[in-house]
This record gives structure tokens, sequence and C-alpha cells, in this order.
């Protein structure tokens, strides 16, 4: 299959909620956004309508809506510890009785943290994007078939699981973008600096390796050449 007929073609969708939480990388303690969404939040926005092996998504715009980017702070009650994976797919299997789980429980009197995050308000973009054949692909997967499938679920409001903006409790609308509302107009171009592209997972890797790119927003509001400059080589 050549590398034209392996990519498909360009969709764009509006992309906003009531708050959004793109957590910076060296934000640890309390959580601080980045002044905008970023390419992986966004691509896990879309994998929520429609996901398989067979297709990866890329972003290659993001557009600001409607608004300059507006900031918030919120107190939140967080744990310290989680219930571990094998022990909820044990639960899940019934192979192990469930234990109930409290934050203030007497064996961890310090699970809960009080935190406080800088969030955004009324995020609001347009994001542009491609999605390309991967190995896994069947027999039967074309590129023709994904892209009615993921035209269908979007203008139908189906999604595998609730969409969201950074943090799960910040649920996303995705629809189509036509053009309206404009984007932001900026007086002069908005350098960023360093954002988070992507998170590297490599095969027989324990950790993971964070991808940055350098997010420019031009004064029309739109930021492009959303490429990797960091990772492990």
């Amino acid at each position: 299959m050549s590398n034209k007929s392996n990519k498909s073609k360009i969709f764009q969708v509006r992309i906003k909620g009531e708050y959004g939480c793109f957590t910076r990388p060296e934000a640890k303690a309390e959580r601080a956004t980045y002044p905008i969404i970023t390419p992986s939040a966004a691509r896990a926005v879309i994998e929520a309508i429609l996901w398989k092996p067979a297709i990866k998504y890329t972003i290659t715009k993001i557009t600001v809506l409607d608004h300059k980017p507006k900031f918030v702070t919120i107190k939140r009650n967080e744990v310290n510890h989680k219930i571990s994976t094998s022990n909820a797919i044990s639960w899940s299997q019934g192979k192990a009785i469930p234990n109930p789980y409290y934050a203030d429980s007497s064996d961890k009197p310090k699970n809960r943290q009080q935190r406080n995050s800088l969030i955004l308000k009324d995020p609001d973009y347009a994001v542009e994007f491609f999605f390309e054949m991967t190995s896994r692909a069947g027999q039967d997967d074309n590129l023709k078939k994904f892209e009615e499938m993921l035209e269908r679920r979007i203008e139908k409001g189906q999604y595998f699981s609730m969409p969201y903006l950074g943090c799960r409790e910040f649920p996303a609308e995705v629809c189509f973008y036509n053009g309206v509302p404009e984007s932001v107009k900026y007086d002069e171009e908005q350098d960023l600096g360093l954002v988070l592209y992507d998170m590297d997972y490599r095969e027989g890797e324990e950790r993971h390796f964070p991808l940055f790119f350098h997010a420019v927003i031009s004064k029309k509001g739109i930021i492009e050449n959303i490429h990797p400059i960091g990772g492990k080589e």
C-alpha cells in the first residue's frame, strides 16, 4: 500500500467544555495547566470516539476559538494511593472478595490530600487531524471504512468512552468544525515554549519518555508545525 493511500483525508472538529486541565509535567505536587490543549489530549478525545488498532491519529493544527485562555484556581481532594490494577481485575473476575476502599482509612491516615489546581475555563478549540493505517490492520480494513465510521460517530455524538479535557471530571463536547466561531486574533505571536506533544511508549522499555514540541500561536490564533522535537534517542 502506498504512503498516499495509507493516509486519510483531513478532519476538523471542535472540542470544547466548561473546564480543562492539560497538566504540565513539571507541576507534580499541584496541577497547573498549559494554556492550550496538548496534541496528546486532543488525540485522546478523538480516540474516545473511535479507536481501532488498525489506525493511528496525528494532530496537524490547533486553533484557539472564541476567547483567549482564561484560568481559574480550584481545590480538590486527591488520594496518594490507588487500588492496584491486579486487585481490580481479580475482583471483577470474581477471583477475590472486594475490599472497601476509603480515602481516610486507619492504615493510611494521610491518603487524602487537598491540592490546588490551575485549570482552564471554557476551553474551546478547532483541531485538525488525519489518521494512517497501521501494521495491525486486517485484510478487510481500509481508509474509506474508518473515515465513514468516524464521520458517522462524530455526527451522532457517539463515543466508546466519555471524551474529556485532560482530566476525567472535565467532559468534552465534540462536533465537526464549520468555521464558527472564528479563531481568536492576537496582536502578536504567542510563544508558549516547549509543550508536551505525547509520550513515547517503546516496546521492551520499562519507562516512558515525554516528547515535546515548540508551540507558537500565530496572530490568527493557530498553532501549526506540530512535530515532536524531544524524547529518547
